[in-house]
């Protein structure tokens, strides 16, 4: 697959997010956004906070993602405005604006031409509108040219609540694209996903002696993967260490493990599924 720039955009469409909960997402009909100039995606994520100890990167904590993006149109029409900021449309076709109206949630699919002539295919899934320049622009005669005006309106891209995930994005020349580029904006695109992973059988808390080798196991469905490892709490709470070289089932304890409490688990992970954790353990270095 070649490394291009990307240099242009057409076929921008939106679906109305109805539904997003644990148990799923549903959209509104794909319809096409007409007149689209430019769409600039930012990733204001924060950046990394970083643990040394030792003299040494001990740990690395990451913020939540935050995308977002702003979209340049050739005119944003009163109707058009309407579906993307709740605005109420009367018997008469005219737009009502309020202060209690409250914007919906919104995917947007296009595609991004790059310089080899291929198409990079995105599909952004739950976007909010933060800012708009749009309402009242119009265009201004100045002797024999014309000041173009345009509309604008920033929007902020959040995780779905159903899976957490909050884009999607492919370049078309990517082989296993190939079935899908024909439909993949027909609806917001679901990624082929063949379920969760579930952790069939879990590590146990253990208690080993000084000299002692010990071990911990974990079993998950569908032939998974795994990577082990090593909280300095018994908590999710991102400051785990990775546990580099035991990714197998099986986590061997090496005896020279510092005497007192320490704690572990481990993460099923395999193409086409979601990951799966364990429990954390509780493993106790004794002294003697």
């Amino acid at each position: 697959m070649a490394i291009k720039s990307t240099i242009g955009l057409r076929d921008l469409v939106t679906a109305e997010l109805l539904t997003d909960t644990v148990a799923g997402t549903t959209y509104g009909a794909v319809e096409s956004v007409v007149g689209s100039i430019n769409i600039e995606i930012s990733d204001d994520s924060g950046s990394a906070n970083v643990q040394y100890a030792d003299d040494a990167e001990f740990d690395r904590l990451y913020p939540l993602p935050k995308l977002s993006f702003s979209m340049e149109m050739a005119d944003i029409p009163p109707a058009m405005q309407a579906k993307f900021f709740g605005h109420a449309v009367d018997t008469n076709g005219v737009v009502v604006s309020s202060q209690d109206d409250i914007p919906p949630y919104r995917a947007f699919g296009f595609k991004s031409k790059k310089a080899d002539g291929t198409f990079r295919y995105v599909w952004l899934l739950k976007c909010i509108p933060v800012k708009r320049s749009c309402d009242h622009s119009h265009n201004t005669e100045q002797g024999d040219s014309v000041e173009r005006q345009t509309g604008k309106i920033d929007w902020e891209v959040v995780p779905t609540v159903y899976t957490g995930e909050y884009q999607y994005m492919v370049d078309d020349d990517t082989a296993a694209f190939a079935g899908s580029k024909a439909t993949f904006f027909n609806a917001p695109y679901v990624a082929s996903v063949s379920g969760d992973l579930e952790i069939t059988t879990q590590p146990l808390d253990q208690y080993f002696a000084a000299a002692a080798d010990g071990s911990l196991i974990v079993e998950g469905s569908n032939t998974p993967s795994y990577q082990w490892y090593k909280p300095v709490t018994r908590a999710y709470d991102g400051t785990e260490s990775v546990l580099t070289g035991n990714a197998t089932a099986t986590l061997t304890i090496p005896s020279d493990l510092a005497t007192g409490t320490h704690y572990f688990y481990a993460k099923a992970y395999k193409a086409g599924y979601r990951d799966a954790y364990s429990e954390i353990v509780t493993v106790i270095k004794g002294a003697t």
